[in-house]
């Protein structure tokens, strides 16, 4: 559905000498159904008819989420044609979004306009009086909308076809989740750091997008809390730029410790496509004089910002699923056979997707399973060379080494569900196997029900006790019990690198000749997760950056982590961050991180999250400054960092002359540090510092911008800094507390509503 532009408006500025000529034009345009072009209704703009204003949710320089709205002032004359709407056309809204607000500067004589910002109306209209009518109409950049917006299809539940061994980058992850707001603007990526001396941006920097899942309900998070935990993973802000209506990701690693503070960036369209590399201009100044951004008036607020000692950051452990499509989403070609992205047939194997079936899942959000048709009979030897299976590759990664004794656990867990009307026997069922293939001696399958053996030489075969019984897992079916969970948690058994890659696989439906003649089963849900032995009763990781015990550390929670251990975590936890091995394009987790201004130690151990609570904790660190104001100037934008000449009203403090009068002349002659210092009688009329801006409101019409400005601590050495590693927290673990299978009986699923 497009947007058709409708209505518009256009003003110039209070700095304006040719008040014929107008700089900024605000323009409506509504979501309809077909694309039509309108003459544009041209309305009158009030005073003030367009103040933009960024918020943070707390008061200080480093949080991730910086939303934007937008004041928009319009005048409703006496005489208003028929033609002029009125205020509550903009509230007539049959969905969500219905109304995008664009904001364009327009220049070379207004044939030129380039786009500042974009967002939607809200369905909310204030009036007021002055003179005439007027009314106020608010937008937002729509960032806010993302606290009640999933992450799958925007009508079903579709999870995107996805391999969690493959990966996406960190880039694309934020492009897929701030798409959700509608507006589908570029990117520019502004963050680098450095793994293991090789420049690292956020294209090259790998995540799982099965970390928006939620795997004790199997529903996809909700986006808000999930971005704004990886922002804060990564030490950055997001914010929509008012310079050129772009999404800005920029870390708090840049700001401060460039040249010039220009900061490097990538830029790429909502599609995750490069479009090109450039600087950002943060720099500039704030004084008293006729050049750059002028204080509107000299009585400022100062007020001091407490230091914090330490900033911590704590991860949870949830266990990654290395399975891919474990929903069993259709194949968006719809191709048979398979029809199952991720999931191979193999021999005659039949197994479709069945989407409608809420009422026999239970599952409201997610009406496709994985409907099996394949049956035999029950008293013949079991079909090995019919299954669908997938294969978990982790050969080639650093997870698995030649010789390596270092002990794994898996756990498998799936939903099935036997139709009563498909039953058509006693003791019918299907197998299921799950192994892989080690060379002698220790030759070992991950699963035997009845020792968990270490080290049986099997050669890996599929064990499930002897006789009749030899080489599969069975689950049951009945009237009584179709709906089961089966979960299986394996002892510890050792992993090399010439292991064949594990897999998991679904045999036929087995029933009884004598009483039955066929059946089917259906799957859903289905997980596997790997886990080092060490790792069994971990329940978080906690990684720190300290400097002074005494102030109150900062204690915050993410979901996301760069890695304890290289060779084990991006295989182990959902919220991993890795680099991908050029010789085998397999994922790891790096732990030799640095900055771009630190000297690249090849021997150095810097664990990622350690490196961003150091980031953090920078802007914290001392006692400083907080500035609120308002500057006078155009050509500004969120967010700017600011040297401040003469900011402070310089009425409120003593000369030069009689600061030394009264601090060393009048105290016999007495010259204490505290007063004589380098910096005291400067700081009367300086401000010998450099402030980054937190919140702004800019009105355009004014050329007037509201600011609060936090005192920047990243661009001077940091002494006295640890950081680093924060330890395990242990208890009960994430696995189950016994080893060995489990079939729990589900409660037949009601009518979803």
């Amino acid at each position: 559905m497009p947007y058709n532009d409708k209505y518009f408006f256009e003003f110039d500025t209070l700095k304006t000498a040719n008040k014929a000529t107008k700089y900024y034009r605000v323009v409506f345009s509504k979501l309809e159904d077909i694309a039509v072009t309108y003459d544009l209704v041209e309305l009158t703009p009030s005073n003030s008819p367009f103040v933009l204003s960024y918020k943070s949710p707390e008061d200080n320089a480093f949080s991730p989420i910086k939303t934007s709205s937008a004041e928009i002032n319009i005048l409703y004359p006496y005489d208003a044609g028929a033609n002029v709407p009125e205020p509550e056309i903009f509230l007539n809204n049959t969905q969500e979004a219905q109304w995008l607000v664009r904001f364009y500067e327009i220049t070379s004589n207004g044939t030129v306009s380039a786009l500042k910002w974009q967002g939607y109306l809200l369905n909310d209209v204030q009036y007021e009086w002055q003179d005439a009518y007027y009314y106020r109409l608010v937008a937002t950049d729509n960032l806010a909308v993302l606290k009640d917006v999933k992450f799958s299809d925007d009508t079903e539940f579709k999870f995107p076809a996805y391999l969690p061994s493959d990966g996406i980058s960190v880039k694309d992850i934020i492009i897929q989740m701030v798409n959700k707001t509608g507006s589908l603007l570029n990117y520019k990526f502004a963050w680098e750091m450095y793994a293991d001396s090789n420049s690292v941006r956020l294209d090259s920097l790998w995540s799982s997008l099965y970390t928006l899942m939620d795997w004790k309900t199997f529903q996809p998070k909700t986006i808000y809390p999930i971005l704004e935990d990886l922002l804060r993973s990564i030490g950055c802000i997001l914010y929509q730029d008012n310079n050129d209506a772009t999404w800005t990701v920029l870390s708090v690693n840049e700001i401060g410790t460039r040249t010039n503070n220009e900061v490097p960036y990538d830029m790429y369209n909502s599609n995750g496509v490069f479009i090109s590399s450039n600087n950002l201009f943060l720099n500039s100044s704030i004084n008293t004089g006729d050049t750059d951004l002028v204080w509107k008036d000299k009585n400022q607020i100062v007020s001091f910002l407490k230091p914090i000692g330490g900033y911590s950051l704590a991860i949870p452990y949830i266990p990654k699923n290395l399975l891919g499509n474990y929903s069993y989403q259709q194949d968006p070609f719809n191709t048979l056979p398979p029809d199952i992205t991720d999931w191979e047939e193999t021999g005659s194997f039949f197994a479709v997707t069945a989407n409608q079936i809420q009422n026999q899942l239970g599952q409201t959000f997610d009406d496709y399973a994985l409907v099996v048709n394949q049956s035999g009979v029950n008293n013949g030897s079991l079909d090995l060379s019919n299954y669908i299976s997938q294969t978990i590759n982790i050969q080639g990664s650093s997870l698995l080494n030649t010789g390596s004794t270092n002990q794994y656990m898996v756990y498998l867990e799936f939903k099935t569900y036997n139709r009563p009307n498909a039953i058509t026997s006693i003791g019918e069922g299907f197998n299921f196997r799950l192994a892989t293939q080690l060379d002698s001696p220790i030759g070992t399958c991950f699963y035997d029900t009845e020792e968990f053996a270490v080290n049986r030489d099997n050669g890996g075969q599929w064990i499930y006790g002897s006789g009749s019984a030899f080489g599969r897992t069975a689950v049951k079916a009945s009237y009584e019990s179709p709906y089961q969970r089966i979960s299986i948690f394996t002892k510890a058994i050792a992993l090399q690198d010439n292991s064949i890659p594990m897999r998991v696989d679904f045999l036929e439906y087995r029933y009884d000749p004598l009483t039955g003649y066929g059946g089917q089963y259906l799957l859903d849900e289905t997980k596997l997760n790997i886990t080092h032995a060490s790792y069994r009763y971990l329940e978080k990781l906690k990684f720190f950056a300290n400097l002074n015990k005494k102030f109150s550390t900062l204690n915050k929670d993410s979901i996301f982590t760069g890695g304890f251990n290289s060779s084990t975590d991006w295989y182990m936890f959902e919220g991993a961050l890795g680099l991908k091995n050029p010789l085998n394009d397999t994922l790891y987790c790096e732990d030799r991180w640095d900055r771009h201004f630190e000297a690249h130690n090849e021997s150095t151990e810097n664990y990622f999250d350690a490196i961003i609570s150091k980031n953090v904790l920078s802007f914290y660190r001392n006692i400083s400054r907080k500035f609120t104001g308002n500057i006078w100037g155009e050509q500004i934008s969120y967010p700017k960092y600011f040297e401040i000449q003469r900011a402070v009203n310089n009425n409120n403090f003593v000369d030069y002359a009689n600061a030394f009068e009264q601090r060393v002349l009048a105290d016999s002659g007495t010259c204490e540090s505290v007063y004589c210092g380098s910096n005291y009688l400067s700081e009367f009329y300086v401000v010998n510092s450099k402030f980054l801006m937190v919140e702004a409101s800019f009105d355009y019409q004014q050329s007037t911008t509201a600011v609060n400005l936090h005192e920047d601590l990243t661009n001077t050495i940091e002494p006295g800094f640890t950081a680093g590693f924060g330890g395990f927290q242990y208890g009960q673990g994430v696995f189950p507390g016994s080893l060995g299978a489990s079939t729990n009986s589900e409660q037949a699923p009601t009518e979803p509503s």
